[in-house]
């Protein structure tokens, strides 16, 4: 028995599909190496002619592109896994960046702080060592006499006796007349420092002329019970 031609359905005018334009890269790409499909899907009759005449090389050109179709999606899945990865090692590579500022702030952030430190260290140190060495040379603190107001002159004689006593204890706390008696001033309140007061200046000196002038008034507004003789500097 003869064997027929097999027979190739394809869809009518109405129903087929309309054909896409192809670049020519793509058209030339399949001229070369698929020539029968390259020649079927130019219409209706061309795909018939081929499948008539040319059915077995017509079925290998479309297992080889089907193949290669598939293998196309393979290597396109592969390119999509590696952009994914190098878009992970981007971000991971963005992230230690931003970790290495952050680091980097930190440091420098540190090294500040240690440069100031070491800045306020030093400053100070220089603002107490000349205190520091005065200091040294000061004699040993000797108890203030108490405060004299006047009100009972009975008390002056123990205030001059003590007060003679510090200047002389201490007699370099002060380095000039004013500051003793600046020192004296300040130990005396109500009646007493009302005898002084007109020695005393707005700007804050004083224009009595030394310490022993200052006793000299006290003992004079509430009687010189003593004899005690207060002066500056002692000997």
């Amino acid at each position: 028995m003869a064997s027929s031609t097999p027979q190739i359905n394809t869809p009518t005018d109405s129903e087929a599909p309309r054909a896409r334009s192809r670049s020519p890269a793509v058209i030339k790409r399949l001229t070369h190496t698929y020539p029968f499909i390259n020649q079927a899907i130019q219409n209706e009759e061309s795909c018939r002619a081929i499948w008539a005449s040319h059915q077995t090389q017509f079925i290998y050109e479309i297992k080889a592109l089907s193949e290669a179709l598939i293998d196309s999606e393979t290597a396109n899945e592969e390119l999509k896994r590696s952009l994914s990865t190098l878009s992970q090692q981007a971000n991971e590579s963005e992230a230690g960046h931003g970790e290495l500022l952050s680091q980097n702030y930190d440091l420098t952030e540190t090294h500040a702080r240690v440069v100031r430190e070491k800045d306020a260290t030093i400053n100070a140190l220089s603002l107490r060592a000349p205190t520091e060495k005065i200091q040294t040379l000061r004699t040993p603190f000797h108890p203030d006499p108490l405060e004299f107001s006047g009100n009972d002159p009975k008390e002056l004689p123990a205030f001059l006796l003590k007060l003679q006593l510090k200047l002389r204890m201490n007699h370099d706390w002060w380095t000039s007349e004013q500051e003793r008696m600046g020192y004296v001033v300040s130990l005396l309140t109500s009646k007493a420092y009302a005898q002084i007061a007109h020695g005393i200046n707005e700007d804050g000196s004083i224009s009595h002329p030394n310490v022993q002038a200052i006793a000299s008034i006290l003992t004079t507004a509430f009687g010189d019970l003593t004899g005690i003789r207060v002066s500056g500097v002692t000997t």
